[in-house]
């Protein structure tokens, strides 16, 4: 008679990362560098004098923490941060887009707002990245362990 077998369950830094797609790695990447810039954006309001407990500095601090989480566990195959992400990149989007507009108008400072523009596009880029059917079936995978 057989011996039963164990199922190990890992743990999400136990996984074999050999097989992850190379479009989930770039989307990881693309979103350490939004989260990154985030908190780069944070420190130009700051140097430019825009008071640091201004909103806009609340959200840049909390956001870009808050994506280089998302991005270390996007990795690992974890579905929350896909969610999270995925619900980020509109709203960078939107913003990027109202400052080109603002920007075009003359009624924005062009460093921030280049900056917010520049993170709107890395948003977008990281949502389809990570969207991708071979980034789909890592993560069903990832999902099943």
């Amino acid at each position: 008679m057989p011996a039963p077998t164990m199922i190990r369950v890992t743990e999400p830094e136990e996984r074999d990362p050999a097989h992850r797609p190379r479009s989930m790695d770039l989307a990881a990447v693309t979103w350490v560098v939004v989260g990154a810039g985030m908190l780069v954006f944070l420190l130009v309001n700051i140097i430019s004098g825009v008071d640091p407990a201004a909103p806009t500095n609340s959200a840049a601090l909390f956001g870009g923490l808050t994506v280089l989480w998302c991005a270390k566990n996007l990795r690992m195959g974890w579905r929350g941060p896909r969610i999270f992400l995925t619900l980020v990149a509109p709203v960078l989007a939107y913003s990027a887009a109202a400052l080109l507009m603002l920007l075009l108008l003359g009624h924005a400072d062009a460093l921030p707002a280049l900056v917010v523009i520049a993170l709107g596009l890395l948003a977008i880029t990281g949502t389809v990245l990570m969207f991708r059917p071979d980034a789909n079936a890592f993560v069903r995978e990832m999902t099943r362990r």
